[in-house]
Order: C-alpha cells, then structure tokens, then sequence
C-alpha cells in the first residue's frame, strides 16, 4: 500500500530581521588652536630713546611758546588805531579855545605864546581833511595861519598851499599856490619857520612858499580845527631858535 505523501513542514515564525547598523567613520582628534600673537601698538615713526627725548623737549618748549604768545596776545597794549577818533590832543602844555572868524577852535602850545622866532615840523596824512596851523598868535582875534589841502579829493599828487592873517577879528583873502610832488604819498612833510618878519614854507623839505609880515612880532603857535574837520597829524616837532628843539607825538593824532 502506497503511503501518503508528506505533509510539507511549515517555516518557523520568528522575529523580524533587523538591519544592520552602520557605523560612523570615526572623527579625527581635534586640534589644538594655536595661541593668538600678540598686539603691538601702531609705530609711526621709529626713534631711538635719545630722540625720543629730544622730542619731548621740544613738545614742552613749543607748548611754553604758545602759552607765551598767548599772554602776550592779551596783555598787548592797546593801539592807537583802536581808539575813537576826535579831534586833536597833545596832552599837557596845550590847551582849546575858540577864535575868530565864528566856528573856529585853536589848539595852542602855551609855552609858546611869548616867543617870536621858532620852527614847526610835522607829518599829514592827505585826505579829505585839510590841516591847518596858526602862528604868532597874540590872541583870539590876532595871528597868522595856514593851510595845507589836497587839490583834487583822493589825489595827493598836487596840494594847496595857503596863508592868511587874521588881525582884529577880521579874516584877510588867502594867498595861494598849488604844489606839485614826485608822486602820491602816504605822508606829507611839512616845515613852518618864522624868523623875525619872514616866514618860510616848505612841503616834502622843498621850500614852498617865502613872505613877510611885521604886523606881529611874537605869538605862540598851534594847530586849528573848524566845521567839525579832523585831520591826521603826526610826528610834531617844535624848535625855538633860541633854545633848541622840542619834539612832542600827539596822545591822539587826528
């Protein structure tokens, strides 16, 4: 009797198949970082320890220098440019009245008034503002005077020459010439002498202008002003014949 075939034995059940792991390649060590250089300070320039001290001194002389300059800045006396302009002053010695014609103002050296025989030197600057001086001056209504004035205004290429006498209050016509000089200038030299009866004029060390006139034979001599004019007057010297020269620079050259 045939047997029966058998029976085909069934697989085993069993747990589920697990992947195999992988695993990471393995990291290197790390390295150590190396330590930072150093920071050095930015050198410009560079100098031994003897110029460096040279240096320091200088920097400590340069900072004296300054604060000198500086104290001298504040300290400095205040010039006579910076002061308001008025009229002319002399200071002591001299002194203002009025004169004849009306409007008219002297400023007279007193200790002239007396004298007869002296030399009047001073400086102008030409403007606009003639100068005008007086001389043999008895008093208010009694002395000579004259005048300097540029011929055309802004030119001092040319100027006007003048004298005229004033006796008994009353104003005589004014002599007048027109001198020429070399060329414009920033000043003007003038020379007044009266020696006796003859009196002589001269503009840039040029004799100008030459008269005579015995009508007063002594008087002090000085400087007039009249409708508000204000000129610039510098440099005054004075000389009496018989006594030798004076100089004298106005407290206020105007």
């Amino acid at each position: 009797m045939a047997r029966p075939p058998a029976k085909p034995v069934p697989a085993a059940i069993g747990a589920p198949a697990v992947p195999p792991r992988v695993t990471a390649p393995p990291q290197p060590a790390p390295q150590p970082r190396p330590a930072a250089a150093p920071i050095r300070p930015l050198t410009l320039f560079a100098e031994t320890e003897p110029e460096k001290a040279s240096r320091v001194r200088l920097a400590k002389w340069g900072l004296v220098a300054v604060a000198v300059i500086g104290v001298a800045i504040l300290v400095r006396p205040k010039t006579e440019e910076s002061e308001p302009r008025t009229s002319i002053s002399f200071g002591g010695g001299w002194s203002r009245r009025a004169i004849s014609p009306p409007g008219r103002q002297i400023i007279a050296y007193e200790l002239s008034r007396d004298e007869s025989n002296y030399r009047m030197e001073f400086s102008w600057a030409p403007s606009a503002q003639p100068v005008g001086w007086v001389f043999r001056t008895r008093d208010s209504g009694n002395y000579y005077g004259a005048k300097l004035s540029l011929v055309q205004p802004g030119d001092s290429s040319a100027v006007a020459v003048e004298h005229f006498s004033v006796l008994g209050g009353i104003e005589t016509p004014h002599s007048r010439k027109v001198t020429a000089l070399m060329r414009s200038e920033p000043a003007v030299r003038i020379r007044m002498d009266a020696s006796g009866p003859v009196f002589t004029l001269y503009v840039q060390g040029s004799p100008v202008d030459n008269w005579t006139d015995q009508r007063l034979p002594k008087g002090g001599f000085g400087f007039y002003e009249e409708r508000g004019q204000q000129p610039v007057i510098q440099a005054l010297r004075f000389t009496f014949f018989n006594q030798g020269a004076f100089s004298m620079s106005p407290t206020s050259p105007r």
